[in-house]
């Protein structure tokens, strides 16, 4: 059976009093704010990052790296999927408290969508990291305006 890998979308860089080298690679969600974007569809993006599917549920939560004072739990400790996109259950606040924009290839699937997360068809019996592609999400961040100035923790 082909191994279906889900694109990893909204995994950020650490902050440095939490660095994490694994996520150096990873957006500056600080780079990415954009008060206008998409701000007709904001609402229903930010809907459809709060209806996806349950994937996996992590031992720790996040935290906002904006530091804005976000408790850790309302940050989560799951990944939702629709699945074809896997994202962190904060991605919908960075969207809606601090309008940072996402790649256009994940707002299109979403429009394609009628704007709610599909129920995936993803096997239930093997979910974890591995199964993410990061590949499109970390050169998506590198191509961000600013990205290439942005200091790794």
């Amino acid at each position: 059976m082909d191994e279906k890998k889900l694109l990893a979308v909204g995994y950020w860089r650490s902050l440095p009093e939490w660095h994490d080298e694994t996520n150096d690679d990873f957006p500056d969600p600080t780079l990415l704010v954009d008060e206008d974007w998409h701000a007709a569809n904001r609402a229903r993006i930010v809907g459809y990052l709060r209806a996806g599917e349950e994937y996996i549920v992590w031992r720790g939560f996040s935290y906002c790296r904006f530091d804005c004072g976000m408790e850790f739990s309302k940050m989560g400790s799951r990944c939702f999927t629709d699945g074809v996109w896997v994202w962190p259950q904060g991605l919908a606040h960075y969207v809606d408290v601090h309008h940072i924009r996402l790649p256009e290839e994940f707002v299109a699937h979403m429009a394609r969508q009628s704007w709610a997360a599909p129920l995936s068809d993803y096997p239930m019996l093997k979910r974890d990291r591995s199964e993410y592609d990061y590949s499109f999400w970390i050169a998506w961040g590198k191509s961000q305006p600013g990205a290439a100035d942005a200091p790794i923790a």
